[in-house]
């Protein structure tokens, strides 16, 4: 993670879990919780050309997502047990054949790191200008789970740009009334 950001683990749950969280992500599908990926911005590109995901938001202790929670309360352990290693942040089935390589390109490093999607495969990366990424067209169903740590302090920032260009904070615009017949 320090000198290219990244970190793989493979096997990081085990056989067991691992299938559990899969079978949680296929019931998720089949029950039509899966919605199109959205974009933050550029709201005029329709999203499907740039994103061709599908995602639900899940917290891990919704029914029938026990396993994706103990899922993400590993991935917790390990953020805790780097907090602090990793600079002054404040930390509050694939296979190749079927596409879906991850590719990330370090900031200002001549390499690119090519991922392959496997199966109860841990990635860790910087998620930022730090670590420009691409997820490679997938040619069967796959699956990852998202799990997004922001700097406290960035994470404000960001919340507060949010709402600002949303007009939900900041300068109120008055909304124009129609002329009213004299």
């Amino acid at each position: 993670m320090r000198y290219y950001g990244i970190c793989v683990k493979d096997s990081f749950l085990g056989a067991a879990l691992g299938g559990q969280v899969l079978a949680e992500v296929e019931a998720l599908k089949r029950g039509g919780r899966l919605r199109d990926g959205q974009l933050v911005s550029q709201r005029a590109i329709p999203p499907r050309s740039i994103r061709g995901d599908q995602i639900a938001w899940v917290e891990g202790h919704e029914p029938g997502c026990q396993s994706i929670g103990a899922l993400m309360a590993h991935v917790d352990a390990v953020i805790r047990h780097c907090a602090g290693r990793l600079g002054s942040y404040v930390i509050n089935g694939r296979t190749k054949v079927h596409g879906g390589l991850l590719q990330i390109f370090p900031e200002g490093r001549p390499v690119v790191a090519n991922i392959e999607p496997l199966f109860d495969r841990l990635l860790i990366f910087w998620s930022d200008r730090r670590n420009p990424h691409e997820v490679k067209p997938a040619y069967a169903t796959r699956y990852a789970i998202t799990v997004w740590y922001f700097d406290a302090k960035e994470r404000a920032a960001a919340k507060d740009k949010y709402q600002l260009a949303s007009g939900q904070k900041g300068v109120q615009v008055p909304v124009s009334q129609p002329a009213t017949p004299t």
